[in-house]
């Protein structure tokens, strides 16, 4: 069972990914971190702040959309009569494994055709070789989210919200950002890096992300009309809880006062603080109700989309070399450039992800490629 309104959200959100990734590769932009213990960026003009804060709403609608996806799927399969549901757990637990193993053996490298300038991280520094990007968080999720796919929704949201607080109360002070910790206290909830790993996505507070997209995906299953009546003013609702909190300086350590419109959105996203999860779950659950109204059922978002792995794979590359051209070509290119750059990498990427989807649609459901 399929959505065409979460089909173009993940669409447009992988775009968006990739518009962060574009600056990053193409004009030689450090990644940034806005890290919970490291120095957080700065900007000295709107426009890059602007780049990388729309780009904020991707991780979140990843997880709230894999959440989203997994809950349709065991509706779908409860509908074929899949018994007892374990073939299916079965499968999104393979699944998951898989994009850990996508994660270290072909995103990792890809990161390294760009050649990014380093960032501020937490942790004891120095070069490391075990990266544990968004993949691994999504995979890691999965697995964990999958055997719960038939417990009860008030459970699902006690364990959503035990989750992200989990992380608020598991990060340590600011002021140990220097330290060392353990690879267990990485992989769960602390990002940053010890020796030879860098963690960017510890499991915790994404899991609470993606079982928020099961419960949501539960109610789109049973009723796809009044879910996205729902999403507008679940979304207004969570905004407005940001702007209060906020405003009275809660729900992120990294403190806004009063410092000017760009200090008030600059938020935590390692680990996504309170704040930052309820303006960009906002921001998705806004899109998402407007995407529900667009007519057709193809597109570019769709098509994006629906091939979103495959897309995010093939574009570290893609962006990667051209990169390299922009080095070669263009030295000291600015905005301007970059945002050409970003539109040509899209233009390139859709009949290349129009292709895949046909060639993964002609593949039984039992495929690996259908992972992709």
């Amino acid at each position: 069972m399929r959505s065409l309104a979460v089909d173009r959200l993940r669409g447009l959100i992988i775009a968006l990914m990739a518009l962060d990734h574009a600056s990053a590769m193409l004009i030689n932009r450090p990644r940034i971190g806005e890290f919970w213990g490291a120095a957080f960026p700065t900007y000295e003009s709107a426009l890059p702040f602007v780049i990388r804060a729309l780009t904020h709403v991707c991780a979140p609608g990843f997880f709230l959309l894999m959440g989203v996806s997994m809950a349709l799927s065991a509706a779908a399969d409860a509908r074929r009569g899949g018994g007892d549901g374990s073939e299916l757990r079965r499968r999104l637990i393979q699944r998951g494994l898989l994009l850990v193993a996508v994660q270290h053996f072909i995103v990792n490298p890809g990161w390294l055709v760009g050649d990014i300038p380093a960032s501020p991280v937490p942790g004891d520094g120095g070069d490391f070789f075990l990266y544990f990007g968004v993949l691994y968080g999504l995979g890691a999720a999965m697995v964990v989210v999958a055997p719960l796919l038939r417990a009860s929704t008030a459970l699902l949201l006690v364990l959503a919200a035990a989750a992200i607080a989990s992380s608020s109360l598991m990060v340590p002070e600011a002021t140990r950002g220097g330290e060392s910790f353990s690879a267990l206290l990485h992989l769960l909830w602390v990002p940053g890096q010890s020796g030879p790993m860098m963690v960017r996505y510890p499991l915790f507070p994404w899991v609470g992300v993606t079982l928020l997209g099961v419960i949501l995906g539960r109610a789109l299953s049973r009723d796809p009309t009044a879910t996205r009546r729902l999403a507008a003013p679940l979304g207004a609702a969570a905004i407005v809880a940001f702007l209060g909190l906020r405003a009275a300086d809660l729900g992120d350590a990294h403190r806004w006062a009063h410092g000017g419109w760009i200090d008030f959105f600059n938020l935590t996203k390692y680990p996504p603080s309170p704040d930052f999860l309820l303006w960009n779950l906002g921001l998705d659950l806004l899109l998402l109700a407007l995407l529900a109204r667009v007519p057709g059922e193809r597109g570019p978002l769709v098509t994006f989309g629906q091939a979103a792995l495959f897309f995010y794979v093939v574009h570290l590359y893609l962006y990667g070399l051209m990169g390299r051209a922009f080095d070669a070509l263009l030295p000291g290119a600015g905005h301007g450039e970059m945002l050409a750059g970003w539109l040509v990498g899209l233009a390139l990427m859709l009949p290349l992800c129009a292709a895949y989807g046909r060639f993964k649609r002609g593949r039984p459901p039992t495929s690996l490629w259908r992972f992709f």
